[in-house]
């Protein structure tokens, strides 16, 4: 390799006025310390076009995760939200309710709770 002192040791900088290289600066800062696995995966993967059976799953720490959902809250709050539907009154006492009633709230408790 070139004869470079440390082979395995790259610096390079990426324009963040080109649109291309600024979200590939953000991508790779969400990775963490696992910037180099992330980019040996993105080479080989276009360099052979499918990825390679021994890079197993990517690591994903829980930056990523926050990241994650606070896009895809952020999606949510912007699109316009439908109303709730219109929920039956509540009886006004719990004596209304039949056993069959009671039973498939029951049931709706338990599959809750087993989730």
């Amino acid at each position: 390799m070139d004869g470079k002192k440390d082979p395995g040791k790259f610096t390079f900088r990426f324009n963040l006025c080109d649109p291309q290289q600024r979200r590939a600066a953000e991508l790779l800062n969400r990775q963490g310390r696992s910037k180099a696995q992330f980019i040996a995966n993105a080479v080989l993967y276009y360099v052979d076009g499918q990825p390679s059976a021994s890079q197993g799953a990517p690591a994903v720490d829980s930056e990523q995760i926050r990241q994650l959902v606070e896009d895809i809250l952020t999606q949510q709050q912007s699109q316009p939200q439908q109303p709730a539907p219109a929920l039956p009154p509540a009886p006004a006492d719990n004596d209304s309710l039949n056993d069959t009633e009671r039973r498939m709230i029951f049931e709706t408790l338990d599959a809750f709770k087993q989730q």
